[in-house]
């Protein structure tokens, strides 16, 4: 079984972003509104950090995302 499913998403400014939403960091009080609680990934598919070394999240509806693969 996977550890989370990897989606993708046009971000407000156009671009393309990856992201994974793991299933151990989900939460009711996200997906009873429809929300997807996710981490960004770069292009290697490692997650994305901010220039203080904290991952990137980001909450999305989840009609707004694109399913891509799953992640092992």
């Amino acid at each position: 079984m996977s550890k989370g499913v990897i989606f993708k998403y046009v971000d407000k400014n156009g671009i393309t972003v990856k992201a994974v939403a793991l299933n151990d960091e989900q939460h009711s009080q996200f997906s009873d509104y429809g929300k997807v609680f996710l981490r960004i990934l770069d292009d290697d598919y490692n997650f994305k950090k901010t220039e203080e070394g904290k991952g990137i999240i980001a909450v999305k509806n989840g009609d707004e995302l694109i399913q891509i693969g799953f992640w092992d």
